[in-house]
């Protein structure tokens, strides 16, 4: 199992790895991808879309300019990610869950819930 190389996203080395790094951040499976996996190849995909995002001159990562003292004002790398690229790395490693259905461990069922089943369907 070899990591995502900074070489798979085709842009300046050093923002690549400043995107692998945030990449792990928001779904830390994206290290563990088998080689040969489909997952392995959409991690990339969407990975790439970012890298080309943060590539982009001004003014598409320009958030603010000025005329009065000259000031100029860009965006971090991590905004580059959309919440559709977050939701997408995120679904790779079976972060997300079902809206609505409760997670987690709850007790066992207790006097209440004799009184009022709970039923999820």
């Amino acid at each position: 199992m070899m990591p995502i190389k900074p070489e798979h996203l085709g842009v300046d080395p050093d923002l690549a790895r400043r995107i692998l790094v945030l990449a792990r951040i928001i779904a830390p499976c994206v290290e563990t991808l088998p080689d040969d996996s489909p997952l392995r190849e959409d991690a990339i995909a969407v990975l790439r879309g970012v890298a080309a995002e943060a590539a982009a001159l001004p003014p598409r990562s320009l958030a603010s300019t000025g005329v009065g003292p000259m000031r100029e004002t860009y965006r971090d790398i991590g905004s580059c990610f959309t919440e559709d690229d977050k939701a997408s790395l995120r679904s790779l490693c079976g972060l997300t869950s079902s809206p609505g259905l409760p997670m987690g461990s709850f007790p066992d069922p207790g006097l209440v819930s004799r009184l009022w089943p709970e039923t999820y369907t």
